[in-house]
């Protein structure tokens, strides 16, 4: 398996949203708690598994800090949901959950893009170019779009697709993910420049 903590991440960050709405139905208002636990710790797990793709150091940076960031914030949220505290709450949803939360999936995306273009392969890979285009055509058009008469609502479900797409890019045999990679990686370390 090319990374097996992503593949945890993917179906942690996946099953969220079902699991959350079941909660909803065994406890009544345990869902946003749910919601909060189970998306904090798919990102901090997604944090993680973003070094197991053999990307650039700073694209690796960037993506894993935007997850490890974005989860601590839902992490943040779900406490502030157990404990009385006006200030942590004040923090968790006021200051960390409107703007910053907010841009945070945009840099998780740059990883994504990246791990498209630069570490993925066969039939994964046609995968990701419909869930990856999907997601930015649609954010765009939602920017954009008032400008030229189109209104279209950001549809934060959609950062699911990725991670659907992650789900089976983790799931590969590390020689299906990249076969150009490991053989530049294998003639980088031998000095001759020969896959010895």
């Amino acid at each position: 398996m090319r990374s097996p903590i992503g593949f945890a991440a993917s179906l942690v960050l996946l099953l969220a949203v079902p699991v959350a709405f079941a909660s909803q139905l065994v406890v009544d208002e345990s869902a946003e708690l749910i919601l909060h636990l189970t998306v904090g710790a798919g990102c901090i797990l997604l944090a993680v598994a973003m070094f197991d793709f053999g990307l650039s150091r700073w694209v690796t940076w960037i993506g894993a800090g935007a997850a490890g960031a974005f989860g601590s914030i839902f992490l943040l949220q779900f406490v502030s949901g157990l404990v009385t505290s006006d200030a942590l709450h004040a923090l968790a949803y006021g200051v960390l959950g409107q703007e910053i939360e907010g841009v945070l999936p945009y840099a998780m995306l740059i990883w994504f893009v990246a791990l498209l273009l630069q570490g993925s392969s066969g039939k994964s890979r046609i995968l990701g170019w419909v869930t990856i285009s999907t997601v930015i055509g649609v954010e765009v058009l939602a920017i954009v779009g008032p400008s030229v008469g189109v209104q279209v609502e950001s549809q934060k479900l959609l950062f699911l697709l990725p991670i659907l797409w992650l789900l089976f890019e983790s799931g590969k045999r590390r020689t299906e993910a990249r076969p150009d990679a490991l053989t530049s990686e294998v003639v980088d370390r031998h000095p001759s420049g020969s896959a010895a």
